[in-house]
């Protein structure tokens, strides 16, 4: 039996290996974080819940469309609002589609997305990747506790500077372009402030707000989200907010976010944790769907920095990873 391992337990590598399993091929899939998903993170605590990564998302292309369907038909993803919430951008003309587009969410929360298309695969969550190591016509992947795989293909879906350093640990160089392809990749960081309120929020309509400002970039009440049974907030800070703040202590920048947040929100913002997504939106995507190292063993790399940044961007490349790899394993 062929051999893979997927790099990254998001939206791109769950689906990569769910296509990859139902060909035959046997895959596991490795993740640094406590529970699948990446950015289809959804927090728990204390009696509330918050969408804390990825927030919404549309679906326009097969097959990530007829994907969506069906997990809407299940109740996993539900209709969260249609168009763009407040405030009304200026570039949207009046017949602009996606004034009415639907924007959808998963339930209970994001994770459960990833929690459904976990389920049956091999995960190793808790399982940091250290090092990719080129083995004859295999790869080896090494993890920081020391544990080692040997596969025929390795699929990256890791944030790109990520996967690039686990190449480097591992001495593998890659060609000229492909390396000056990659590393010219870039991410905009996000902050995020996980709010509890004493109330109703005055969020209009479905209890979500969008700007392009800082140092608030989105505002989602959780509780008419439907996904928290008590006033909860995810707040996203802007991308210069976001950079100037990325590795100072998180005391230094909270209060100013919740603070900026509260107007908008009519009601004061008592902080219960916070959140660093160092890589949350790629600048400039790559414009493929995938990038394929050639002059080796069969190495993809899939994710949201291929062909578009959003959620369903991420979905349709690791699907297209798993084409190109089953072509190259000759499944």
């Amino acid at each position: 039996m062929t051999s893979c391992v997927v790099v990254g337990g998001g939206l791109a590598g769950l689906l990569a290996a769910r296509r990859l399993r139902d060909a035959g091929v046997s895959v596991t899939v490795y993740d640094a974080g406590s529970q699948p998903g990446g950015r289809l993170a959804t927090r728990r605590e204390m009696g509330g819940v918050w969408d804390v990564g990825a927030q919404h998302f549309t679906a326009r292309e097969e097959p990530f469309v007829t994907l969506v369907d069906e997990m809407r038909a299940t109740g996993m993803v539900r209709t969260w609002f249609r168009g763009l919430p407040p405030p009304d951008p200026p570039y949207l003309g009046a017949d602009d589609p996606r004034r009415h587009e639907p924007h959808h969410r998963g339930h209970p929360g994001m994770s459960a997305i990833a929690d459904h298309l976990a389920r049956s695969l091999d995960v190793r969550t808790c399982a940091p990747v250290a090092r990719l190591v080129r083995d004859g016509d295999r790869w080896r992947t090494e993890t920081a506790d020391a544990t080692t795989t040997s596969s025929d293909a390795v699929l990256l879906t890791a944030p790109v500077p990520e996967s690039l350093a686990l190449l480097d640990a591992g001495g593998v160089r890659l060609p000229a372009a492909a390396a000056d392809d990659l590393r010219a990749l870039r991410y905009e960081p996000t902050l995020c402030v996980l709010g509890v309120l004493d109330g109703r929020s005055e969020l209009p309509d479905a209890g979500a707000w969008y700007g392009d400002g800082d140092p608030v970039s989105w505002l989602g009440d959780n509780h008419r989200k439907e996904i928290s049974p008590i006033p909860t907030v995810t707040i996203h800070a802007g991308a210069q907010f976001s950079r100037e703040h990325l590795d100072a202590d998180a005391a230094s920048w909270t209060g100013a976010l919740a603070a900026a947040a509260e107007p908008l929100l009519g009601r004061p913002v008592r902080v219960h944790a916070t959140h660093r997504w160092r890589y949350a939106t790629p600048v400039e995507p790559y414009p493929e769907r995938t990038l394929v190292v050639e002059d080796a063993p069969p190495l993809v790399f899939a994710g949201d920095a291929f062909h578009g940044p959003r959620v369903e961007g991420a979905a349709l490349s690791g699907l297209a990873a798993a084409d190109v790899l089953l072509g190259r394993l000759g499944t």
